[in-house]
């Protein structure tokens, strides 16, 4: 009888020690990524959607680099779990933007957190990415990959 009033001691200490905390739920997570954010080269990621039903985000984006500064739909998606307690939580973040007339693609995949890349004279929270451009032409073989990391800051 005593092991058994053991076991379940240890095993509802186990269930209160990971106890899940749901104060990132999809609304939340819409209401903190939906605006327009900037990179530290003067991208601007336009975020204008993200819908509750399926996590998926679209906006736009516009580079001030190889593009004249026009600007180019982006689709993603956004993936959340509920926080937990004792944890580092962020919440995922991945998009694409197809360059039409460039005829490149490039992916975005990172997490949003707040507190931890915060910039001190910059707003609260960062969207942070490591992202991958493929492009059609090159002058080598081995150039058609390309890869680096931005750091989005919200500016509205």
């Amino acid at each position: 009888m005593h092991y058994f009033c053991l076991i379940f001691i240890f095993g509802c200490l186990a269930k209160a020690a990971t106890a899940v905390v749901s104060n990132t739920s999809v609304g939340n997570a819409a209401t903190i990524l939906k605006g327009v954010w900037v990179n530290e080269l003067g991208s601007t990621l336009n975020i204008t959607s993200v819908f509750k039903s399926t996590l998926q985000i679209k906006g736009n984006y516009r580079s001030p680099s190889g593009t004249a500064g026009d600007q180019y739909a982006l689709n993603g998606f956004v993936n959340l779990s509920p926080m937990v307690t004792g944890k580092h939580n962020v919440i995922v973040v991945s998009f694409t933007v197809h360059w039409s007339n460039i005829g490149s693609v490039t992916t975005w995949n990172g997490f949003y957190s707040e507190g931890d890349y915060d910039d001190k004279d910059g707003a609260p929270g960062r969207i942070i990415c490591q992202w991958l451009l493929v492009r059609p032409v090159t002058n080598y073989k081995w150039d058609h990959i390309l890869t680096g990391q931005d750091r989005f800051t919200k500016k509205t």
